[in-house]
Order: structure tokens, then C-alpha cells, then sequence
């Protein structure tokens, strides 16, 4: 822009004046900002879709995913397919333009300019619409001048001088989204167009060709008339950038970069809404752009699974549950987006196109990489994180019990006439746990034989939730523990720990290893782990606790007898140094069970010897709250004699048994466990006894109600609560509590002669 200089009149005549080079002054290049009104004309390309209709049956397949249990068709024959906005010009309407330019370096020249005077669209050929409008610009002589046209931000303060300063930070300007990008007919879909050239008021410019931002996704699915039992119950996009960025086309590479935040997942959709395309079952999203790469090696398309990427390609996933007689199953069936066509190894989902992939579900065949099948927990107990955690279990559980038939059960699941309550709990609340007949989130379907408890309390406890064969009353066919606790290790996997070593998990809390004897009674090799605490407890220690800590009975647990999946309510004293103690209250919801006349809360008490058929395993699982007992040898709940004894309920150390009470990847610990533990703190691996702080075995050292493994090298540190036991009946107490807060026990899955090989120390 020009100077404006002002010259004074002498006189005595006429002086002129120069300008000093000093001077700050602006270069003629630019005309005034944003007062050029140019004709402009946005044509909005086609959605493209370069690739289809072709079917895995004429793509080379690896020998794996032969056989598989889907078949998938990429592409159409008319890949444009009709829009599922509101109108079939809706994924092509503008409803407002800003114009940004730039000069030759990418710097903004005038103001970001925006107009929602759209005029009506025109047609061309090639071009889904053509709309002719005028926007103010700024005069710019040079060809290497480029102006950015973005439609349909829906803000009339999107941008300014400072987000679109320059090329560089408009391209780093997003519009954000949480949960999913829903276009809808009074927005349309984000677009961009780029003119390079002069701004003058001799030429329009025209056809500036404009891309949709986002990707249009098109599912139509059905399961094949052969498949019978299988339901769907979910259908889902994932992996979605969760940015729509309003830039250049990327061309190669990684876009949008992988970081924390930079993918979502879009919500689970309502399967009752979905569209009908003939047989097949349709949703429909859009999606901002994400080029994941081409990669090598992909050799069929049963191979396109997300480990093949970086992690964040695009997939469709679709869930469903196959019912029959012997099991209830869930699979998971998942479609990585990309042209497979052109390459089998891209995922790249690109900008402006359609991507229609038609599935039809055969099986469940897992030699196709891309189904994963698992069971319905089957399970006796659960860990749900307080409020909100859930586990679905598979009532066809209960056919372990001996006395109930398939046929049996095939009945009470067609007719419904099953049901699942709380049996009891140990915290005091109104719904602590609810229960569903489904998977979380679907409608109750009893047919299935599933059903979901869902914890809805923030304390942590537990409770016990029976099945009955009648919609009331009835007798139970089985019963699972539910433990409400934050901490959760994960029993499947490898930690890579060594010996006396540790690691932390989500709880918090810690997962620990032992000496050289924790190493072989696992048969050598990569360690196994073991849970910090009992199962049951809600709290544990990584250092002594306190003298006279009353909250230290909260690390006891749950009680149990050996071989029996069900626990028993631990005990409590108003006291450390135990004299007296009893059972915590149980309730059913808000309501107290009431206590038998012994001191402690429970159902029933039987003595095996004198009640008859109360020690059969029957008994036991129609009663999972009755204490058994036998006050004759060999003082086993379930034998009156060592030759009737089971020494196989809890597998013996050879595997899981169907009686083994431990939750989802864990199991009873087998026989050598703890022979690293020692007596005293000159030896490798000890149990050190603690009286305030002082260590000494012949002090009182149940006042801190448990005993302390420190081994004389590694980080470990294990603290085990002596939660005292239920008599057997040999101590002629009838089943009352004994050494509360002196005493530990832990059983372990092995048997010695007729008894179960256990952890005990105590007075």
C-alpha cells in the first residue's frame, strides 16, 4: 500500500521533500484487503470408489483362511450409492464457504472470508452440483497465490487471522468430535477446494473441484440361512480418527498421526434401526479420513487383521452370540476397511470415497485371523470393578453338577423357568450387584442361558448369586461368587517376573512371585504369578500394618473347604488379640440373614454322620452356604472314609477343575507354593512375626493379625492375614471359629494321604 506523504509550501517558494529509505513502507503488492468480489464456481466431485464389486471368493486366499467363516464382498457396481442424508443431494450440498488465501509463501494475505449466501445448485457433468456464488478477496498479481475454499463448517467464526495465519496453521486446525461425526441435512458434509493462481478482477475462477473431508462407510450384513443359532448383538465402527482436518490432501504415509486421543471408537449401534437392503441388514457412518499405509505381506484377505497396521486402521466389528445344547459362544467377527482389490495389504480409507463392504456370516471357523470366538465366562467367581463392572456367566455351568441333565436343562431354558438371584452379600445396600439375562446391554433373552451381573455399588465386598430351576422358589442348580473389587491382575498374562519379584497391576495392587521352590512346584519354565491377597478381600498390605489395626481383618477373605467352589462369610472381632469371634453380618440386599445360635451368620450346619445324604456333592451345591461337616475321620465333608475321598475336586495340581473357586484366569495354587516360606529371618525365604514394628516368634505377635514373607533378596514383599478357620468337627467345636487373628491357612489344590495340603502358621 502507498505512503500518504504530506509536503508544506514555503513561501517563498516550492521545497520538495524525498522519502528516506529508513522508513518503514509497505510494498504495492497487494490490493486493499477483501474488497475484490470474485466470481467463483464450486463444483463438489462424486464420491469415489475406484475398487469393486469383488468377492473373497476371487481373491487368493492363504491356506488359513480357507474355510472361513465369512465371505466378504468390497465394492459395489455403483459405488456412488444413494446418500443416506435426508435427500439424494444432501451428501452434496453447501450451506456456507469460507475463503482463505494465500500468497505465494503460505502466509495469509486480508481476512478469512465467509459467506452463507449459497445460491441454489446447478448440475454439470461429472460433478454432483455446481453452485456459483461471489466472495471477497483480495488482489494478488502472482500465479503462485493459492485460496482455500472449506464448505460447511457450520460457524461463521471458525476461523480468523490467527488459526489460518498460514498454510502451515490451517493445516493443524481440527474440528473435534467425542462420540461420533453425524453429518445432517442442515450441515452437509465438510468439504475443501484449493485454487493456485492469480486473484484478479479480470477472470472468475471456476470449477474449483471440491472433496469431501470425511469418508462415507456403507455395512450390509446377514447371517447365511446354514448358520443356525447365531444372533447378532452388536454391530460397531472402530478406530476412527476423532479430527477432521482442514488441509491439503495428505498423498502418502501415516494420517492422522497415532497418538493418545487421536482415535475413537463410534458407539455400539442400535440393531433395531438398522435399514433393509433385500436379505441384508444395513448401517451406514461417515468418518474422517485415516491412511494407515500399504502393507506388504498381506497374502488373502483372511490375513487383514489390525496387527498387520500400525494399530489404528479402521474396522467394522460385528458381535454375536451362537446358542446350542452344549455351550452359548460369542464371536467376533471383524472387517478391516481399505481396497483390498488393488492391494491386500491397504487400509487406507481415504477422503471423498465410499467404502461398502456386504458381509455374510457363515461360522465360526477360527482359521480365518480375522474371528475370534471365546467362551461366556464359565467360571465359579468373578472380579468386577466397583460400580458399573460386569461378567456375563453361562448357566450351562451348572451341568457339572451331576444331577441336572442337558435335556433338563434345554427345558427350563425354552420355557424361561429358570431364574438368578443374590444368595447372599457381605455389604449392606440395597441392588449391590443387579442381574440381566444377556450380555450387558441386550434385551433379556432367558433362552440364551446367560446372564450378566453388573456391580452398581462403589464398596468393595462380595456376594454370592444362585441359580434356581423355577421362576419362584425351586432348588439351586449352581451358584458364583461375585468379588467387587478395584484390583484386577490379569491371570493370562506372561509378566516375565523372576524370582521373589513383583510387579503392579490395576487396583492398585501387586502380583508376586517366590523363591526357587515357587519355581518348581510350577513345573519350571516362565513363573506363574500369585494374587497379592485372598480371594475375597478388600484390602491387602505391602508393609506391616499397624499394632491393633482393626482394618487389617479386611485383608481375611472368604472362607472355604477344600474342594468346594462357594465361599463362607470370613470372621471378625472387636479385637486383635482374638478371644471371641464371629461371622460379618451377610444380607440379602438390606435385609440381615439371621444367625443359626452359634455365633456366626449362615444357613444351615450339618454333620455329615448324623444328617443322611448331607455330604454328597448334590447337597453341597443346592447349599452353598451350609457349613459340612464330619466330627469322625477322616473329618472330610464329603467321605465318611478315605476310600470314598475325592482328591480331584480342586484338579489335584494337574489343571482347573469345574470345582475350582478362583476367577477367570486363576486357579487353587498347587502343593509347594510356599515351601520357600521359613520360620525364621536367618533363612532364604521367612515369615517374619511382628509386634509393633519388633520382630520376635516367641513375642505376642498377633496383634498385627497376619505374618510377613521377606525373602533375603528381591523386591517381594507378601503380607498373609490369619483370617483362623472353621473346626472340622475333630476339635469339637462343631464347626465354630477358631484362632481368628493368630492362625493363617491356605489351602492349596494338592492332597498328602486324605488330607488337603495347606499353608498354616499360628501359635
Amino acid at each position: 500500500m502507498k505512503r500518504l506523504m504530506i509536503f508544506a509550501v514555503a513561501a517563498v517558494g516550492i521545497t520538495l521533500a524525498s522519502c528516506s529509505k529508513s522508513e518503514l513502507q509497505v510494498p504495492d503488492v497487494y490490493g486493499k484487503p477483501n474488497a475484490l468480489p470474485v466470481h467463483v464456481s464450486l463444483t463438489p466431485e462424486a464420491l469415489s470408489g475406484s475398487f469393486g464389486p469383488v468377492s473373497e471368493a476371487s481373491l487368493t486366499k492363504t491356506a488359513a483362511a480357507k474355510g472361513d467363516g465369512m465371505e466378504v464382498t468390497y465394492g459395489e457396481a455403483d459405488t456412488k450409492s444413494t446418500t443416506e442424508l435426508t435427500n439424494p443431494a444432501q451428501d452434496a450440498a453447501v450451506f456456507d464457504v469460507w475463503a482463505i488465501q494465500f500468497d505465494k509463501n503460505g502466509a495469509l494475505i486480508g481476512q478469512p472470508y465467509y459467506t452463507d449466501d449459497i445460491p441454489t445448485a446447478g448440475t454439470a457433468s461429472g460433478v454432483d452440483a455446481t453452485y456459483n456464488l461471489s466472495v471477497n478477496l483480495t488482489t494478488y498479481d502472482d500465479a503462485g497465490g493459492k485460496v482455500f475454499f472449506i464448505a460447511n463448517t457450520g460457524s461463521a467464526s471458525f476461523f480468523n487471522g490467527s488459526n489460518a495465519a498460514n498454510i502451515n496453521t490451517l493445516a493443524k486446525t481440527v474440528k473435534s468430535y467425542t462420540n461420533e461425526y453425524k453429518p445432517t441435512a442442515a450441515s452437509g458434509l465438510p468439504m475443501l477446494g484449493v485454487y493456485t493462481g492469480k486473484v484478479s478482477s479480470a477472470a472468475a475462477i471456476g470449477n474449483v473441484s471440491m472433496k469431501r473431508l470425511v469418508a462415507k462407510v456403507i455395512l450390509k450384513y446377514k447371517v447365511d440361512n446354514s448358520f443356525t443359532g447365531f444372533t447378532v448383538t452388536g454391530v460397531r465402527l472402530k478406530n476412527v480418527p476423532a479430527n477432521i482436518y482442514f488441509c491439503a490432501e495428505p498423498t502418502t504415509g501415516i494420517f492422522p498421526a497415532s497418538a493418545t486421543g487421536s482415535h475413537l471408537d463410534y458407539p455400539a449401534e442400535n440393531l433395531s434401526t438398522a435399514a433393509t437392503d433385500g436379505a441384508y441388514k444395513k448401517f451406514v457412518w461417515y468418518m474422517p479420513e485415516n491412511l494407515r499405509n500399504v502393507i506388504s505381506g498381506v497374502a488373502g484377505v483372511g490375513d487383514r487383521t489390525l496387527d498387520k497396521t500400525d494399530g489404528k486402521a479402521t474396522y467394522i466389528e460385528i458381535k454375536g452370540t451362537l446358542k446350542t445344547t452344549a455351550k452359548c459362544e460369542k464371536a467376533v467377527y471383524t472387517i478391516l476397511l481399505g481396497d483390498p482389490t488393488t492391494n491386500k495389504g491397504d487400509f487406507n480409507v481415504k477422503r471423498n470415497n465410499v467404502y461398502t463392504v456386504t458381509v455374510n456370516i457363515q461360522g465360526t471357523s477360527t482359521a480365518d485371523k480375522r474371528i475370534t470366538v471365546e467362551k461366556f465366562d464359565d467360571n465359579n467367581s468373578a472380579m468386577l470393578t466397583p460400580n458399573g463392572g460386569t461378567v456375563t456367566f453361562d448357566v450351562r455351568k451348572c451341568l457339572a453338577n451331576k444331577f441336572t441333565t442337558s435335556a433338563a436343562l434345554t427345558t427350563l431354558l425354552t420355557n424361561k423357568t429358570w431364574r438368578v438371584e443374590v444368595l447372599w452379600q457381605d455389604v449392606n445396600a440395597a441392588n449391590y450387584v443387579t442381574i440381566s439375562y444377556n450380555e450387558p446391554g441386550q434385551t433379556d433373552d432367558k433362552t440364551l442361558g446367560l446372564f450378566t451381573v453388573k456391580s452398581t455399588n462403589a464398596t468393595a465386598g462380595n456376594a454370592v448369586v444362585a441359580m434356581y430351576d423355577a421362576a419362584t422358589g425351586g432348588n439351586i442348580l449352581w451358584s458364583w461368587h461375585v468379588w467387587v473389587t478395584p484390583y484386577h491382575p490379569d491371570g493370562h498374562k506372561v509378566y516375565g517376573l523372576g524370582l521373589n519379584s513383583k510387579a503392579s497391576v490395576p487396583g492398585p495392587g501387586e502380583v508376586h512371585t517366590y523363591g526357587t521352590e515357587f519355581q518348581k512346584a510350577q513345573g519350571g519354565g516362565a513363573l506363574r504369578v500369585i494374587m497379592d491377597r485372598n480371594l475375597g478381600a478388600t484390602k491387602t498390605y505391602t508393609t506391616v500394618p499397624a499394632a491393633n489395626d482393626m482394618t487389617a481383618q479386611q485383608a481375611f477373605g472368604m472362607f472355604y473347604q477344600w474342594g468346594r467352589k462357594d465361599p463362607f462369610p470370613r470372621a471378625t472381632s472387636t479385637t486383635v488379640k482374638v478371644t471371641a469371634a464371629t461371622t460379618i453380618p451377610i444380607y440379602k440386599g438390606t435385609t440381615v440373614l439371621p444367625e443359626d445360635g452359634t455365633g456366626y451368620k449362615k444357613v444351615n450346619i450339618t454333620t455329615s454322620g448324623v444328617v443322611k445324604n448331607n455330604n454328597t456333592l448334590e447337597y453341597s451345591v443346592k447349599n452353598p452356604l451350609s457349613f459340612i461337616f464330619s466330627s469322625a475321620t477322616p473329618y472330610d465333608w464329603y467321605a465318611t472314609a478315605a476310600a470314598n475321598q475325592d482328591n480331584t475336586l480342586w484338579g489335584d495340581g494337574a489343571g482347573k477343575s469345574a470345582y475350582d473357586p478362583c476367577p477367570e484366569g486363576w486357579r487353587i495354587a498347587p502343593n509347594g507354593t510356599w515351601s520357600d516360606f521359613t520360620r525364621t529371618a536367618a533363612n532364604a525365604g521367612t515369615f517374619l512375626y511382628y509386634e509393633q514394628g519388633a520382630q520376635s516368634e516367641a513375642a505376642d505377635y498377633y496383634l498385627t493379625n497376619g505374618r510377613y514373607y521377606v525373602p533375603t533378596s528381591g523386591a517381594v514383599r507378601a503380607w498373609y492375614p490369619a483370617p483362623g478357620f472353621r473346626d472340622s468337627g475333630n476339635n469339637g467345636q462343631d464347626g465354630g471359629l477358631m484362632h481368628v487373628g493368630n492362625s493363617g491357612y491356605s489351602w492349596s489344590s494338592a492332597v498328602s494321604g486324605s488330607n488337603g495340603v495347606y499353608l498354616n502358621f499360628g501359635a
